[in-house]
């Protein structure tokens, strides 16, 4: 389910009219199955923000990013 939902997201990015060449998102540090989720989809580890969340533990977050050609 969550793939396709993705893969839906990903078919509407209008990448070549509106010259997007990179998605990012965010995904709390220890979270493995998330993005182990969005290697599965292309995306790679482009960060890692510290204290990025302020009401949930741990605070990191890694910045993923998918790049279109």
């Amino acid at each position: 389910m969550g793939s396709s939902a993705l893969e839906q997201i990903l078919a509407a990015v209008p990448y070549n009219k509106q010259k997007i060449h990179k998605i990012y998102c965010h995904v709390q540090i220890g979270n493995d199955e998330a993005k182990k989720f969005y290697e599965k989809h292309d995306f790679v580890h482009a960060a890692t923000i510290d204290d990025y969340y302020k009401k949930i533990t741990p605070t990191g977050a890694w910045v993923l990013e998918k790049c279109f050609s």
